[in-house]
Order: structure tokens, then C-alpha cells, then sequence
């Protein structure tokens, strides 16, 4: 309360008592269980932000597949078509890998009207 306690009202200006020991044990305690919880949720935040990056990956990685999957193939040698549509190749309706599958498609179509020609 102060050197001289009856020269101020303490208790109408609504200061405090002192502190005393076991009142600063208890707010050290309390802090020191608050840092602790404190600790634990940053801990599971940490775990759960691993956990969803890895469901995260996996998600990419399946739909990845599914697109290579999904990918169309070169109408003559067969390999799926990689990179953007505009590195694709077309003729007719066909889509080629490269500009030496739609030359060789080309004379292999070219062969067999030929063939249906003489047979009709």
C-alpha cells in the first residue's frame, strides 16, 4: 500500500494489495501452464498442416495419373501425346506424336485406298 497508508484513500482509488509470494508462484504457474498449452496446439497445428500437405500430394499425384491416363494417343505408333495441344500434330482427323508418324500414317492410308480401289 505504500510508505504512508493512511495519507491515501487505497481502497477508494482501488489499488491493489501487494503482491506476495504464493500470488506470484500461482501467476508464474499459470503462465508457465498456458506457454505449455500454448506449445501442444502450435504442435497439433504442425501435425495437421503435415498431415493435409501429404493428402494434398497425394490428391496431385492421383490426378496426374488420371490425366496421363486421360492423354491421347499418336494415331500412328501409338505413345501418349505429351506437352500442350499446340506441339501436337494433325492431319484429318488424327493427332500424331511427331511430323515423321504423320508422313508414315499418311502413306499407310494412301496404301490402303489403293488396295480398296483395285478391289473394287
Amino acid at each position: 500500500m505504500g510508505e504512508n497508508p493512511t495519507l491515501w484513500d487505497y481502497s477508494k482509488a482501488a489499488v491493489p494489495s501487494a503482491l506476495s509470494k504464493s500470488i506470484e508462484e500461482a501467476r508464474k504457474e499459470k503462465a508457465k501452464a498456458k506457454k505449455k498449452r500454448q506449445a501442444q496446439r502450435r504442435k497439433q497445428a504442425k501435425a495437421k498442416q503435415k498431415q493435409d500437405a501429404e493428402i494434398a500430394a497425394k490428391q496431385a499425384a492421383a490426378e496426374a495419373a488420371e490425366l496421363e491416363a486421360m492423354a491421347p494417343t499418336c494415331s500412328m505408333c501409338g505413345n501418349r501425346l505429351k506437352g500442350d495441344t499446340g506441339s501436337w500434330f494433325h492431319r484429318l482427323n488424327f493427332t500424331y506424336c511427331s511430323n515423321q508418324c504423320v508422313q508414315r500414317h499418311r502413306r499407310v492410308l494412301s496404301a490402303e485406298a489403293a488396295l480398296n480401289r483395285l478391289k473394287a
